[in-house]
């Protein structure tokens, strides 16, 4: 069996750790792009007095405002009624693209679609947000979307969570907003 060896002591052997030599390590990471994001936990997520989505989505409840909500159809047959409610009390006018969540949607013809509804919604670059929601398929296929679509356009990430029972939990996820 092969060990690995770091200042003469096996990875394998637990006792190496306060031995171990932090001055060895280094890494170096270059980028050219400043990266900004904001993490919000929040309980009742699509409680209309929650004003946490909609600041998110970049709304103030006066002037309604399109938003293209990309959402797993395991999530959207569970709390559509949820985000209607939520979307016409903040005065969101949702445009909504239902895809596929499972691994084997996962391909470049959904990415190509979920762009092509960004495209047909005729969203402003840096104006008008992009919204996902589900689980990792989906937050994935919408992020490369997104890039593909237009740079910088603001993306915002609601995962989701998939309870043993089969059903989705949103309630107490982050919202992730890339802008």
């Amino acid at each position: 069996m092969k060990q690995e060896i770091i200042n003469n002591h096996a990875l394998s052997d637990a006792s190496y750790l306060p031995f171990f030599d932090m001055n060895s390590l280094k890494w170096q990471v270059n980028s050219l792009q400043k990266v900004n994001y904001s993490v919000s936990l929040n309980r009742e997520l699509l409680n209309p007095e929650n004003a946490v989505f909609a600041n998110a989505c970049g709304v103030d409840g006066e002037k309604i405002k399109r938003r293209l909500i990309v959402i797993d159809a395991k999530v959207v047959a569970l709390y559509l009624k949820n985000l209607d409610s939520y979307c016409r009390a903040w005065n969101i006018s949702p445009v909504w693209k239902i895809i596929a969540g499972d691994e084997a949607s996962k391909t470049m013809r959904q990415t190509l679609e979920v762009s092509e509804a960004m495209t047909d919604a005729g969203l402003l670059r840096r104006a008008e947000a992009v919204i996902a929601i589900g689980g990792g398929v989906v937050l994935d296929i919408v992020g490369f979307a997104a890039s593909l679509y237009r740079r910088g356009i603001p993306y915002i990430r609601i995962p989701t969570t998939l309870k043993v029972d089969g059903k989705c939990e949103i309630k107490n996820n982050p919202i992730v907003n890339f802008a």
